[in-house]
């Protein structure tokens, strides 16, 4: 079978990595056809555009016009980008099985490394398989996220607005029940009259101080005379202690990542009886990861915070496709979704380790 490591199986993938790159390099041509026919598009849409300033009937007709225009063409290359991408990535898995299938003919493998190779070309591919699903996915949400915000765009852009101020203007209303306004009386601080130069202005008088009261003869008998008086007792300040700081909602803990590696390591161990650890959730501003649908509540930037410092070798093995097939047949699917996910990032993140070692 293609799937066993034999050399049979091997000069069958060799075959499809170059059936595989002949379709890949016509569907990149086309696209590229296709890129070059929405160049000249937009082209021919931005001279028309040109033509007519603000104010003009037709100016905001070919703005929309032109907005669309650029939002296809930004999806013409984007479709053209992912197939150069994936056209090189197949030459790459094919020079690498051609390689493997010399070393093979002229029996350099010793041991079990045929068997490492072979399974390296069963990964890669797999990953490649999966990073084009993940990367068309982007693509749709980017193009479905601009064209919105376009349409928005050209809807606040037909408004007038001194219209929107009347439209959103609410007039105050009384309701029942709410209480009398009060009437208007005028200010209480009325301007003095000037004294007159031969009247002096009358002063105001002091009231009168009341002398002070001798403390009692006891008292004056516990301190000496003419020795100062002894000073009240400061009466003692009770200090609460600070209240502990609640980690904020939506944050990522050490903590958190903490339990749920450990969660997943045990997961791991007994696929088919223990259930799948929802990764702890962590709210993210970037737009991509908002407009993306996935299988996880999280996005790559969580992951890649939850698998850092972690082994990524050992999780890139223990997360492929093929080691969460005996989970049960009722959650299987949807297991084996959140692991690809999972999958990606962490092999991304291992890929990236061995570059810049």
């Amino acid at each position: 079978m293609d799937n066993e490591p034999s050399m049979a199986g091997l000069c069958a993938q060799v075959e499809q990595l170059r059936q595989a790159i002949k379709d890949t390099d016509k569907e990149w041509r086309r696209l590229h056809k296709a890129q070059c026919v929405m160049n000249v598009n937009w082209r021919v849409a931005y001279d028309e555009f040109q033509l007519h300033e603000r104010g003009d009937p037709l100016h905001y007709k070919l703005a929309n016009r032109l907005a669309e225009v650029q939002l296809l063409a930004g999806l013409a290359f984007r479709k053209r980008t992912q197939a150069e991408d994936k056209l090189h990535r197949l030459r790459r898995r094919f020079e690498s099985a051609e390689r493997y299938l010399a070393k093979l003919v002229r029996g350099e493998f010793k041991g079990d490394q045929f068997v490492e190779a072979f399974e390296n070309l069963q990964t890669r591919r797999i990953t490649d398989e999966m990073w084009d699903e993940g990367l068309q996915k982007d693509i749709d949400a980017r193009f479905k996220l601009t064209r919105e915000m376009n349409e928005t765009a050209r809807i606040e852009s037909q408004w007038d607005p001194e219209v929107r101020k009347r439209q959103f203007k609410v007039p105050w209303t009384r309701e029942e029940g709410d209480p009398d306004p009060e009437p208007w009386e005028p200010s209480c601080e009325a301007e003095e009259p000037s004294p007159k130069p031969d009247v002096p202005p009358a002063q105001p008088k002091e009231p009168p101080r009341r002398p002070k009261e001798s403390p009692p003869q006891s008292k004056q008998s516990d301190r000496p005379s003419g020795g100062p008086e002894p000073r009240a007792k400061a009466r003692p300040k009770w200090v609460w202690p600070p209240k502990p700081k609640k980690a904020a909602a939506g944050v990522l803990t050490q903590a958190a990542i903490t339990r749920w590696q450990s969660d997943i390591e045990l997961f791991l161990s007994d696929v088919a009886r223990q259930s799948f650890p929802e990764p702890p959730f962590e709210a993210c501003k970037n737009i991509s990861c908002q407009a993306q649908d996935r299988a996880l509540d999280v996005c790559d930037c969580v992951i890649k915070k939850l698998f850092a410092g972690a082994n990524l070798k050992l999780a890139r093995n223990a997360l492929r496709p093929d080691r969460l097939s005996p989970s049960p047949a009722a959650t299987r699917k949807e297991v084996q979704d959140k692991g690809r996910e999972l999958f990606l990032v962490v092999n991304s993140m291992y890929e990236q380790s061995i570059g810049k070692a």
